[in-house]
């Protein structure tokens, strides 16, 4: 007796044995290795604390390395004409969370993506599981190096779970202690 299952079916079923026992929110980059994408040669990034700062000179790398991240887990909408570093034939990214390790690798004939879970199960729909993923917990990372600075900050703050509060009640307190000084000094003279 053969099952009749649609694909649909069969990816929706993988994510949510996947999602089973996986905090979603929780997904964060433990790992970034990515080869010849745009203007990289190599780079590994394993983030040891809530934020990673990327910088350099211009013309350094700094958004391919952004570029490699919405390239491996956007797919076909995030990866540019030419994702390969000028003079290669491959370029790779590996993305590594808690839960997953995406790999994509790219030639001249287009790119493939694999995916598997902590225990190294492959996901037979890869980039059905990403589209899923990337839309419950999405970070574009493009989007965000297109924001005024104060919306950056904003977001900043609620990715790394970062409390300001009581350090901007601080600064208020502080700038209106100042302010009733000015005035009383403005009193006396």
């Amino acid at each position: 007796m053969a099952l009749d299952i649609d694909s649909g079916d069969v990816v929706e079923a993988e994510f949510k044995q996947f999602q089973k026992g996986t905090k979603m929110e929780s997904q964060k980059i433990i790992k970034l290795t990515a080869e010849n994408v745009k203007r990289l040669k190599a780079v590994e990034i394993t983030p040891d604390g809530g934020c990673v700062v990327i910088g350099g000179n211009n013309a350094q790398g700094k958004t391919s390395v952004l570029d490699s991240i919405a390239m491996a887990l956007g797919g076909k909408t995030n990866i540019p004409g030419k994702p390969i570093r000028d003079g290669q034939e491959k370029a790779s990214v590996i993305v590594e969370t808690d839960q997953l390790v995406v790999t994509r690798v790219f030639t001249s004939g287009g790119s493939r993506v694999e995916i598997k879970n902590k225990d190294g199960l492959k996901f037979s729909s890869p980039q059905s599981i990403l589209d899923a993923l990337v839309g419950s917990i999405a970070f574009d990372p493009l989007e965000f190096s297109r924001k005024p600075a104060k919306e950056q900050l904003e977001t900043l703050r609620d990715v790394c779970g970062i409390d300001t509060e009581e350090i901007e009640n601080e600064i208020r307190n502080v700038f209106e202690s100042r302010k009733l000084a000015n005035a009383a000094v403005c009193v006396r003279s």
